[in-house]
Protein backbone atom coordinates (compact mmCIF):
# COMPACT_ATOMS: atom_id res chain seq x y z
CA UNK A 1 0.00 0.00 0.00
CA UNK A 2 2.84 2.64 1.11
CA UNK A 3 4.34 1.87 -2.24
CA UNK A 4 1.21 2.38 -4.40
CA UNK A 5 0.81 5.54 -2.35
CA UNK A 6 4.44 7.10 -2.98
CA UNK A 7 4.30 5.93 -6.66
CA UNK A 8 0.89 8.31 -6.90
CA UNK A 9 -0.74 5.13 -7.65
CA UNK A 10 -3.94 6.66 -4.61
CA UNK A 11 -5.16 9.56 -4.76
CA UNK A 12 -7.19 11.80 -2.73
CA UNK A 13 -10.63 12.36 -3.43
CA UNK A 14 -10.78 16.47 -2.88
CA UNK A 15 -13.90 18.25 -3.55
CA UNK A 16 -12.44 22.14 -3.14
CA UNK A 17 -9.32 23.83 -2.29
CA UNK A 18 -10.61 27.12 -0.25
CA UNK A 19 -8.79 29.71 1.39
CA UNK A 20 -9.41 29.58 5.34
CA UNK A 21 -11.02 32.85 5.29
CA UNK A 22 -13.89 30.79 3.52
CA UNK A 23 -14.37 28.48 6.13
CA UNK A 24 -18.52 29.60 6.68
CA UNK A 25 -18.95 29.08 2.98
CA UNK A 26 -16.85 25.34 3.16
CA UNK A 27 -18.86 24.67 6.09
CA UNK A 28 -22.50 25.63 4.34
CA UNK A 29 -21.29 23.38 1.65
CA UNK A 30 -19.70 20.09 3.47
CA UNK A 31 -23.43 20.63 5.30
CA UNK A 32 -25.22 20.28 2.31
CA UNK A 33 -23.68 16.70 1.66
CA UNK A 34 -24.15 16.68 -1.93
CA UNK A 35 -19.69 16.16 -2.30
CA UNK A 36 -17.92 13.38 -2.88
CA UNK A 37 -14.37 14.10 -1.49
CA UNK A 38 -12.74 16.57 1.46
CA UNK A 39 -12.60 19.95 1.70
CA UNK A 40 -9.10 21.53 2.11
CA UNK A 41 -8.89 24.87 3.94
CA UNK A 42 -5.45 26.61 2.74
CA UNK A 43 -3.89 29.14 5.44
CA UNK A 44 -2.76 32.48 4.38
CA UNK A 45 0.24 32.55 3.20
CA UNK A 46 3.15 33.91 6.25
CA UNK A 47 3.27 36.94 7.00
CA UNK A 48 -0.13 38.15 6.06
Amino acid sequence: MLRILAEGGLKPAVEAVRPLMEIQAAQEAFLEKRHVGSFVLEPPPLGQ
